[in-house]
């Protein structure tokens, strides 16, 4: 194994080996969840039960050793006012995120200095599709913001949670813009990754590549339904 950021002891190293193999495939299963069938989608939500055994377990042998594994602040924050938990409880492991940052951590343990948001309160601008108004794209902005998205969709301006509901309300609502599935889960994702660690650039094509998802959706509207097709 290669050197690692914090030293693994011979039960840590199989647990640890475990939980990357773990993390590759909740990270695999991640990107097309929306696509799973019921029986794949179980097998996918067990490994994610299993991964926060796994985690939990891991980070309480180091931790025992008198070695702290230095979280994101964010991570730590996000996880008590979600659900309540910190790194000693099991239900905090049993997240994706949280097993990630496990295996991040152990491999090379960030210096304090690395926890900067560089995200926050920056404004992008997305084209999004709109098939109800002569198929052009609506005016969209949005802004990563505390504990969630501030968005702007024509005069409406809102600070939104991190699944901006009030935004995709806005969207099917005022021009029935029929976004997808899962886009919620998207936006929430997003929001956490670019709380661990994201350059402005990789946050705007993340944001882009959304907009083109919701774009995607309202493109494949028949016409009998206000499309084009």
């Amino acid at each position: 194994m290669k050197t690692l950021g914090i030293q693994l002891n011979k039960e840590e190293e199989i647990l640890f080996e475990e939980l990357m193999v773990i993390n590759k495939k909740l990270e695999q299963g991640a990107k097309r969840c929306d696509a799973m069938h019921k029986k794949e989608l179980n097998t996918w939500k067990g490994l994610w039960k299993r991964g926060g055994k796994v985690a939990h377990k891991l980070y309480m042998s180091i931790t025992s050793r008198n070695i702290e594994v230095q979280y994101h602040p964010c991570l730590l924050k996000n996880r008590l006012e979600c659900d309540r938990c910190k790194p000693q409880n099991l239900k905090f492991h049993e997240h994706i995120h949280a097993i990630k940052a496990l295996v991040q951590c152990i491999e090379s343990q960030p210096p304090e200095d690395t926890f900067i948001d560089k995200t926050l309160d920056i404004s992008y601008k997305l084209k999004i599709y709109n098939a109800a108004r002569n198929h052009n794209h609506s005016p969209t902005y949005i802004m990563r913001i505390e504990g969630g998205w501030k968005t702007q969709y024509w005069h409406n301006v809102v600070n939104d949670d991190k699944r901006c509901t009030t935004f995709l309300k806005h969207l099917k609502g005022m021009d029935m813009i029929d976004y997808p599935q899962g886009i919620d889960d998207a936006f929430e994702s997003l929001w956490e990754d670019a709380a661990l660690g994201m350059t402005e650039g990789e946050l705007q094509v993340r944001l882009e590549q959304l907009a083109h998802w919701i774009s995607w959706a309202e493109h494949a509207k028949p016409k009998w339904w206000g499309g084009k097709r």
